[in-house]
């Protein structure tokens, strides 16, 4: 995206500003089915005479410094503007009006050139004796593809498009990667939320086992009390032989009936605490509710919010391939932000 980014915005360089560079060959079948597949240099780089047209006959215009960068070989020229032909050729390249050249090289001795299924030969290795600036080359992708300097050369939109496409190559082998790696994140968070809402569930049902246990407790000893209770208000108190007698008797029969009252306050007492500590476990159980709910309308929202993007990206792709020249399979094996990133460079529609 980078690549084909800067090319879009590369300008024209100016008269004199800047070396211009060419990819001088590559692995391609040319114009005469002859494939030149390695080059005969020792090191990295070297220098040969700079032609026009590969005219050995007359003077050179300049020399080229081929170098090897990454994969490919490169070459930068320089003119020497000696005379008109060398100031006219270098204007013309400055200005974009030559973009390719060729090279002249014979075959080394360490490997023969072999006839392949096309009609031509393969050379395994050759030696470059000359550069030349051309109108025609027989390499197709001998071309301009920058220039040293403070500017950008200009590019022809074929080669703007095959940078392009060669930058968005890259993007596809990690594409369906991204795309499983995104899918189990999604599968692992679901889960979790799933799990998640299960323990909540299951919580208020066993949160205070310990309180059930005392609750029956407590109840059956507040019925014995009672039953004590009305057992003894039953009982009829035998009749006292003197005055004293009868004082004493119904000063001990009030502090019976006394009695089992605040017994039964004294066993009334954890039952209050017990229904005390129910109802928050009713507002427990309750919350609990309300959230799953909200959980649920929040997911039915973002699923209408995916579904409004879903279509939004749909005719960004559609879009995309359109204007770019991409297949649907590529354009949909893209990230959505690079969609979108390539949607925005085209042109508006009227």
């Amino acid at each position: 995206m980078r690549t084909f980014r800067k090319l879009l915005e590369s300008r024209p360089a100016g008269s004199g500003s800047s070396l211009p560079v060419f990819r001088i060959t590559s692995t391609k079948l040319d114009r005469h089915q002859d494939r030149v597949l390695g080059l005969d240099a020792v090191g990295t780089e070297f220098r040969v005479p700079l032609l026009w047209n590969h005219d050995s006959w007359g003077p050179p215009i300049g020399y080229a410094r081929c170098f090897k960068e990454g994969d490919e070989w490169l070459a930068e020229l320089h003119f020497d503007r000696a005379d008109d032909r060398s100031r006219v050729i270098a204007d013309k390249v400055d200005a974009g009006s030559i973009t390719t050249c060729s090279i002249g090289f014979v075959p080394s001795a360490e490997a023969e050139p072999v006839p392949n299924q096309e009609g031509g030969y393969d050379f395994p290795l050759v030696r470059v004796v000359e550069l030349s600036p051309c109108n025609v080359p027989a390499n197709e992708d001998a071309v301009r593809v920058r220039a040293v300097g403070t500017e950008d050369a200009p590019l022809p939109a074929a080669e703007m498009l095959k940078a392009y496409r060669e930058a968005h190559a890259a993007f596809l082998s990690l594409a369906s990667e991204m795309k499983s790696l995104v899918q189990a994140l999604t599968r692992k968070a679901k889960s979790a939320k799933a799990t998640e809402a299960d323990e909540e569930d299951e919580e208020p049902a066993d949160e205070h086992p310990e309180e059930a246990a005392d609750e029956s407790e407590h109840g059956e000893e507040e019925e014995d009390a009672q039953e004590a209770a009305l057992g003894d208000e039953d009982e009829e108190p035998a009749e006292p032989e003197d005055k004293e007698a009868a004082s004493v008797d119904a000063g001990e029969e009030e502090e019976d009936e006394d009695e089992p009252p605040e017994e039964a306050a004294l066993e009334e007492e954890p039952a209050e605490e017990e229904d005390a500590e129910e109802p928050g476990t009713e507002e427990a159980s309750a919350d609990a509710e309300p959230t799953e709910a909200a959980a649920d309308g929040e997911l039915g929202d973002e699923e209408e919010e995916d579904e409004e993007d879903e279509e939004e990206l749909k005719a960004l792709r559609r879009r995309v391939a359109k204007g770019l020249g991409f297949s649907l399979a590529h354009v949909e094996a893209l990230p959505s932000a690079d969609v979108r990133a390539y949607a925005a460079l085209l042109p508006s529609a009227p």
